[in-house]
């Protein structure tokens, strides 16, 4: 799983990121992060693992706000479409799934996205 940052869109009771999300949700993981984590760090994570056996969960607060847009498409672009790995998320679907479709418009990224939201959203 892939924490990009801790804000949301909503502020929901029963949330438990809630009590400590408002003193940290400006920290968000950068496109600059991303490139460094898949390029030097991920080897460190799953040593000999397939890239194409390795599936990433994106969540936060709300991974799909703007902010986050840069991070994830460096994972997309970079990652996701060299080596097969899939790309999943957590999120509360506020965001319309038109607007998610055209900021992700790698063919296999884009695959995943909407099988994706069709099994876990509809």
């Amino acid at each position: 799983m892939i924490l990009l940052s801790y804000f949301c869109n909503f502020d929901c009771g029963y949330c438990f990121q809630r009590s400590f999300r408002k003193t940290i949700e400006k920290s968000f993981f950068s496109k600059n992060q991303m490139e460094v984590f898949l390029k030097n760090k991920l080897n460190l994570l799953l040593p000999n693992v397939d890239p194409a056996n390795q599936v990433f969960v994106l969540y936060a607060g709300e991974p799909f706000i703007q902010r986050n847009n840069p991070a994830i498409q460096a994972l997309l672009t970079y990652y996701s479409e060299e080596t097969g790995a899939f790309v999943e998320a957590i999120s509360n679907s506020y965001i319309k799934l038109l607007n998610i479709i055209t900021l992700y418009q790698t063919k296999r990224s884009l695959k995943q996205i909407l099988i994706f939201f069709k099994i876990i959203i509809f």
